[in-house]
């Protein structure tokens, strides 16, 4: 015989029925966004919240949401993530946002991951969310912000080569500024020539950087691509 004695009264489980109430009805599940957000503001620290934050930062992506609604959903997804795994969590919604075909949130996730990089337990993570939001911010041509985070993500990886090759094209594109000062737009291009050597010895950066390698080759007057200019460049030994 086992003698039962309650000691206090039952705790009813409402943040989970809240939860499930959001993402569930008699037909199925619910792709609900503003459901889950309300869900989130009413319990923001439930067992089941970081379940609801990825669940709504994933349907605004599927439902395309503008910058604002996806800015809310980040926010979400970063506050329900432990502190030490914030920039690392960061990374999978970056890559998720890429599948997407949206940079833009990508830059969002990663700017959020990056505050968090000193405490994450993972130290590379910062440097590679730096190294993926440069890269997006190419594609959106925002050139001076793209270069920032890709000369962060150089000091921590400094062996990454898509990291040389999204320096490369920055200073490529930068050399259009100085179209009418001959010895400011070379040495840019010369800048360029030197990441795109480093970045052409990397498998996933070196078909690219080959052909941006003919590319600048050609804008600089009397310049010759040698086995010797390109282990100097590798070593670091040149500007």
């Amino acid at each position: 015989r086992v003698y039962l004695t309650p000691t206090t009264a039952p705790e009813y489980p409402a943040s989970d029925l809240a939860y499930f109430e959001a993402v569930w009805d008699d037909w199925g599940p619910r792709d609900d966004s503003p459901a889950l957000e309300a869900f989130l503001t009413s319990y923001p620290d439930a067992r089941l919240s970081p379940e609801a934050a990825d669940a709504l930062f994933e349907l605004r992506l599927f439902e395309g949401a503008d910058e604002a609604s996806m800015a809310v959903a980040i926010e979400w997804a970063d506050a329900t993530t432990p502190e030490d795994l914030r920039a690392t969590a960061a990374l999978e919604r970056m890559s998720l946002a890429a599948s997407h075909g949206r940079p833009d949130v990508l830059v969002m996730a990663g700017e959020t991951g990056i505050e968090a990089g000193r405490d994450d337990r993972y130290p590379n993570a910062v440097h590679e969310i730096h190294a993926e939001v440069g890269q997006a911010q190419l594609v959106l041509g925002q050139d001076r912000e793209a270069w920032r985070h890709l000369l962060a993500a150089a000091f921590g990886l400094p062996d990454d080569g898509m990291v040389k090759l999204g320096l490369g094209t920055y200073y490529e594109r930068d050399a259009e500024r100085f179209r009418g000062d001959p010895e400011r737009y070379a040495g840019r291009l010369r800048r360029a020539f030197s990441a795109y050597v480093q970045a052409s010895i990397h498998a996933d950066s070196g078909p690219r950087a080959i052909e941006a390698l003919v590319r600048v080759q050609g804008q600089l007057e009397g310049s010759v691509l040698s086995v010797d200019d390109v282990e100097r460049r590798i070593a670091g030994k040149v500007r």
